[in-house]
């Protein structure tokens, strides 16, 4: 109340704080937000209850981007921009499981980890936080595979033990994560404040090869007549290696086809080769959903302007209910739009280190998604105050982790630096390759996209 105009206004014409609380209270027309044609409505209604109103809707963030050239295709920063001029997209809200696959990307890089590897099963207690082994609680175990796609955060809390939040948070800032990520344990199940943006530049890494894309909103600049005046183009820089990026597709595919986010197959009927991750934050404040395709990378972000206002539990399975339906009709959408160039039977390609490894064979795959127990019916990340006090000695002592990765990316010797043109032409030499698939079409400015409208189906 005390930050909205007519407090100011009121203030500053000399009234007292007891007559404006007064006159908050008092009934007066008003032109208020609505979800009809004209987004409003002429009313009558106390401005007390219009702050309440406008404060319990929900709203969304969503953007889209090309994770080999890093070019913005779509940018939602909220429901409205005449009555809601908060841009979503580049505001900081917990992730929640978006950012399980960070750590588990670092399973596999750093802890010798393979899809096939069994974790969780076990009470586990970093920072005074036990996460229990109780499946009616939190999940019990499986192969790392199952445990991404159910997002078990017993599997998740057994990671950390293992690699610590001080690596973790070290390897998402390497990923392009520039918010800030509190070094506790509860990192491993979302608790951080990060930005879509930032996210789904994380992401770029795992339909790109192991290539890490910086997303750009400008190809070029052209005069009247068709000369190019400048071109703009992001750097990318290989931060795991093709055949982990290609692991976690085959783990995060397990998602939509076997896991939290099933739906996505049996409700909305996207069947392309895609991958991708549900998020949920306590009390259902925050629902996520991230995916990719081989061609395009997106992002949703759902909830309420305030943390403090949520979805009542029970009233919705999270990120899976709150957010993956609005990826889900933009695919639709751009599927059905020949012109875009977008293959929905695009592949991603086999890395040939991996050809006869016996684990990525598709019906070998399955088995391993789906040996495990246990389903996470969004069980919330916790508070980073939780975690602050670290008197255990079960966290692993950890060097930096720019000194120490597992397969030296980071060292100027062996980390490649490419531009994205570079990067999307190699792919094109090779026919066979539909990992990088590029459109026809190359935007030349960032361009809103569509406007958007729960974390298991288990």
């Amino acid at each position: 109340m005390r930050e909205s105009d007519r407090w100011k206004f009121m203030k500053g014409d000399g009234i007292s704080n007891e007559n404006i609380v007064r006159s908050f209270n008092v009934p007066v027309k008003m032109k208020i937000f609505a979800w009809n044609s004209k987004r409003e409505i002429d009313t009558i209604m106390t401005p007390l209850d219009s702050i309440k109103y406008l404060k319990q809707m929900m709203h969304t963030a969503f953007a889209v981007i090309d994770p080999a050239t890093g070019e913005v295709k779509a940018w939602v920063g909220g429901i409205d921009f005449k009555w809601f001029k908060y841009d979503h997209v580049t505001a900081n809200r917990q992730v929640g499981s978006t950012f399980k696959p960070l750590l588990y990307t670092l399973a596999l890089t750093d802890a010798g980890l393979t899809p096939d590897s069994y974790i969780g099963g076990k009470a586990i207690t970093l920072s005074k936080k036990t996460i229990q082994a109780d499946k009616s609680i939190a999940g019990t175990g499986g192969t790392m595979a199952y445990c991404l796609a159910k997002s078990l955060n017993s599997a998740a809390w057994d990671l950390m033990s293992m690699i610590g939040p001080k690596k973790t948070a070290e390897f998402a800032h390497l990923c392009g994560i520039k918010s800030n990520i509190p070094i506790v344990p509860s990192i491993a199940l979302g608790s951080a404040d990060i930005q879509l943006i930032e996210m789904l530049r994380a992401y770029t890494m795992f339909p790109n090869r192991g290539f890490n894309t910086e997303p750009i909103f400008i190809s070029r600049i052209e005069d009247k007549n068709g000369n190019v005046l400048q071109s703009f183009e992001t750097e990318t820089k290989q931060v795991i290696s093709e055949a982990d990026s290609y692991a976690m597709y085959k783990m995060m595919q397990g998602v939509v086809d076997f896991g939290t986010g099933g739906s996505m197959r049996w409700k909305y009927g996207i069947e392309s080769e895609m991958g991708g991750k549900t998020g949920t934050t306590n009390d259902n404040t925050d629902g996520w959903f991230i995916g990719y395709t081989p061609q395009l990378l997106a992002g949703a972000w759902v909830g309420c302007d305030d943390p403090f206002l949520h979805l009542r539990n029970g009233w919705t399975n999270g990120g899976n209910d709150m957010a993956m339906p609005e990826w889900a009709y933009f695919m639709q959408k751009v599927y059905a739009d020949k012109k875009l160039g977008i293959d929905p039977n695009a592949q991603f390609q086999i890395p040939a280190e991996l050809n006869n490894n016996p684990i990525y064979a598709d019906q070998n795959f399955e088995a391993i998604v789906r040996k495990g127990q246990g389903s996470d019916y969004s069980q919330g990340n916790g508070d980073a105050g939780d975690y602050e006090n670290n008197t255990q000695t079960n966290v692993p002592v950890e060097s930096e982790f720019s000194k120490n990765q597992a397969n030296d990316y980071t060292n100027d010797g062996d980390k490649k630096h490419i531009s994205a043109s570079e990067l999307a032409n190699e792919s094109k030499k090779d026919s066979s390759k539909a990992h990088l698939k590029k459109p026809e079409e190359k935007i030349t400015e960032k361009k809103p996209a569509i406007n958007a409208k729960k974390e298991s189906d288990y």
